[in-house]
């Protein structure tokens, strides 16, 4: 009984953190505004790779962008902080989400169009971590998350702090990584 009380507080957890990146301000309630992306960044990140590859995929400013796609299962996530970016007529408004705890993904899929990080690590046989890590995602999936006491925050004229990466330079942070994690 109590472990379907955890997983239900956890389903609406997730669902209310959803909703509240989908919660338009007083800001960006401008006719033409566009998400621009998500700029997520983790003091350290360890999965279990699951596949890398160059993808296509439309942007609020371009259609069919070079991204990277990363797969992940089974990963951890320290120090997370995730900022929705909007533009608007007003400027860029951003919706940041904060957590100081260890958050957990079951599975976790990112597209990305920059990448940048301190460091890659083995922390254990078939799993690969990050230190320092922020990226530009345009499309974030995951089928379970643990996001534990989370801090949700509205500012507004940000700058944009990554720009997008040509098709060129995320091939080069793709065999970076798998280098260091040859596909299987």
């Amino acid at each position: 009984m109590r472990k379907s009380y955890k997983s239900a507080k956890h389903v609406i957890l997730i669902f209310f953190t959803i909703l509240t990146l989908m919660i338009p301000t007083k800001y960006s309630l401008a006719d033409n505004e566009s998400t621009i992306g998500f700029i997520i960044e983790a003091n350290q990140m360890e999965g279990t790779p699951l596949g890398m590859l160059l993808a296509v995929g439309d942007t609020a400013d371009e259609k069919a962008r070079s991204m990277l796609e990363l797969k992940f299962a089974d990963s951890s996530v320290n120090g997370l902080k995730i900022k929705k970016l909007v533009k608007t007529q007003n400027g860029i408004v951003t919706t940041k989400i904060t957590s100081n705890e260890m958050v957990h993904f079951q599975t976790l899929t990112l597209k990305v169009s920059n990448a940048e990080f301190k460091d890659i690590y083995v922390p254990e046989l078939g799993k690969i971590g990050f230190h320092d890590i922020k990226l530009l995602a345009h499309n974030v999936e995951t089928n379970a998350a643990n996001l534990p006491q989370f801090v949700l925050e509205f500012e507004t004229g940000d700058t944009l702090e990554l720009q997008p990466k040509n098709e060129q330079e995320l091939q080069t942070i793709k065999n970076t990584l798998e280098n260091l994690f040859p596909p299987s």
